[in-house]
């Protein structure tokens, strides 16, 4: 799989970091989520497995 920068919100181009794969999908960079209230948002949105 290749990956493509698309960007981040640091200076130093570290996490988070967005990159794009050559099979059409989003990879996210980033640092493990630990907040009770943001896991929880996010386990309400269902991604499709696109395997």
């Amino acid at each position: 799989m290749r990956l493509r920068f698309l960007g981040s919100t640091s200076e130093a181009g570290a996490c988070p970091s967005l990159y794009e794969t050559d099979r059409g999908t989003i990879v996210v960079q980033g640092l493990e989520v630990v907040d009770r209230e943001a896991r929880a948002e996010i386990a309400l949105r269902v991604l499709p497995d696109r395997r």
